[in-house]
């Protein structure tokens, strides 16, 4: 059992990893653990050890605490929970609020406020002490930066619980750069079955399941590529940005309200060395909601942009706002083999700035097959492939216009 009570007190059995949590004094704390293995249980213990610390230094302030999980459903229902539960009986013991995402801590100590990053202004307001990001590898790029936004001030210690997801900010921005952060990072990793408590059998039985990749992320706590990518060779053009050559500007468009509106915009050029036909793709727009008109005023001027011919209504009110817009070929097959055979001859750059590009294009591959080696002919249809969509229509336009 993760916690006993012994003589009316309560005592948490914790495993090395979380041992390594509770024990680290870096400013950013990434716990890495496969599914099962006890990273959400260790946040709670984690606050009350920082609350413990801060008391014992600064009596007399409040202390504010901040807490985040993707979505509300995981906050209230997980996140959140389980803070409530591992407080409950203990010196930390407060009022949690679930309605008002709120717990207020006892003796006027402070409070710890609770917010969903499916809405990153939510995390917007006030300077924190401590932050706990629960699931941090299922929140966005703009939602960790909101976090950082709010710890500045007070150089907040920050703990992030996760299993990896996609490649996105927590493994470029954290993981990739550990070695070098100076000591301000801290990153420790377990498996599921490093936690005593998670069946062998279970485990076993996932890694017979599951596609490869899929197992070392969820239970090994690794980060693997996806079999079957539709573009494996994409990171081999991914260039630092730089002041785009004299030519040809284009874009591409993929329409969107609730899912994203994504605008990508490059230039289409001569290499003087080589003579060969360049694209660099220098700049991205990747933004929910807003209508029309809005996204219309945040995109660069002066580009031929083409757009998902299945929302003509959208292509007229950018043309209304001032800007050349017309439909583009989509033939998914077609604009595939186009993209991809830019990619192999190196004659498709993109800036490191296109974040929502470069995540979506480690993650979009082919259905597997039997053995999950055959692959089918389209893609997986995926939430993230927005910006794929949009790189598709500019590129296989540019053989028709």
């Amino acid at each position: 059992m993760f916690c006993n009570i012994i003589n009316g007190e309560k005592v948490f059995n914790l495993h090395e990893g979380q041992k390594k949590v509770l024990k680290s004094k870096k400013r950013i704390i990434a716990a890495i653990a496969g599914t099962g293995g006890g990273k959400t249980v260790i946040g709670p213990l984690w606050l009350m050890s920082k609350i413990a610390e801060h008391r014992e230094k600064f009596p007399n302030e409040r202390i504010d605490i901040l807490v985040v999980a993707p979505r509300s459903s995981l906050l209230t229902e997980v996140t959140g929970a389980e803070l409530n539960r591992a407080f409950l009986g203990t010196d930390f013991q407060g009022q949690y609020i679930p309605s008002r995402l709120h717990y207020t801590l006892p003796h006027g100590w402070g409070d710890i406020r609770l917010a969903s990053a499916d809405n990153p202004t939510s995390i917007v307001g006030n300077q924190y002490h401590y932050v706990w990001i629960d699931e941090a590898g299922d929140i966005s790029d703009q939602s960790w930066q909101e976090v950082l936004h709010r710890t500045g001030t007070r150089q907040a210690q920050i703990l992030i619980t996760t299993t990896p997801y996609v490649k996105n900010w927590l493994k470029h921005e954290i993981i990739d750069k550990y070695e070098k952060s100076l000591g301000v990072i801290d990153v420790i990793t377990w498996t599921s079955v490093d936690n005593p408590a998670f069946s062998r059998e279970e485990y076993e039985l996932k890694e017979k399941l599951l596609p490869p990749h899929v197992f070392a992320m969820r239970y090994k706590a690794e980060w693997k590529r996806p079999e079957g990518l539709v573009y494996p060779n994409f990171e081999d053009i991914i260039v630092p940005f730089f002041e785009p050559e004299a030519g040809r500007l284009i874009g591409g468009i993929d329409f969107g309200f609730s899912d994203p509106f994504v605008c990508l915009a490059g230039v289409q050029y001569k290499d003087k060395e080589t003579g060969k036909d360049m694209v660099y793709i220098f700049f991205e727009y990747y933004e929910s909601k807003g209508d029309i008109s809005e996204h219309a005023l945040k995109i660069p001027e002066g580009v031929e942009y083409f757009c998902d011919p299945s929302r003509p209504d959208s292509i007229r009110g950018l043309i209304l706002n001032k800007h050349e817009a017309r439909k583009a070929n989509n033939k998914i097959d077609l604009g595939i083999s186009a993209v991809y055979k830019r990619i192999q001859e190196k004659t498709l750059l993109v800036s490191d700035d296109c974040k929502e590009l470069i995540k979506e294009s480690e993650n979009y591959c082919y259905p597997y097959g039997e053995g999950f080696t055959n692959y089918g002919e389209q893609p997986i249809k995926k939430q993230a492939d927005h910006c794929l969509d949009a790189l598709r229509y500019l590129i296989i336009s540019l053989e028709n216009y």
